[in-house]
């Protein structure tokens, strides 16, 4: 009975250490608005800015922001990560800018990934 009480012990102590843990959770962040200009020159570099919430507390983290592009087309995804430990009651903002240079073709769409659902779209006038 001893060594099964030992044994449970073990358990408890490890998972509450993390040691049991399959390690840290990626996650798609939500995006709740795209910043950008309505109309920009052709020529001129202009600036994205992507507001969200990563998540409720300091457990969570914006891990990367990976992104492909065409003259026509900006399309981004936002990598969450989330662990296991002792955290912040801070909720963790996303607050992420881009600078995006020409060359541009009109009209210029800025298409963001979402957890569930179709993406969110900003389309920005190219003159």
């Amino acid at each position: 009975r001893s060594r099964f009480l030992l044994a449970l012990g073990g358990l408890t102590w490890a998972s509450g250490c993390g040691l049991l843990d399959s390690g840290p959770e990626r996650f798609v962040v939500a995006v709740d608005s795209i910043v950008a200009p309505s109309t920009v020159p052709e020529t001129a570099t202009f600036t994205v800015r992507f507001v969200g919430m990563v998540g409720p507390n300091g457990c969570y983290s914006l891990l990367e922001a990976p992104s492909g592009r065409t003259p026509g087309l900006l399309q981004i995804q936002f990598i969450g990560e989330k662990v296991d430990r002792v955290c912040t009651q801070e909720p963790v903002a996303l607050d992420y800018t881009l600078d995006v240079s020409p060359p541009f073709t009109n009209p210029f769409i800025i298409r963001v990934t979402q957890p569930s659902g179709p993406p969110l779209e900003r389309t920005v006038t190219v003159e």
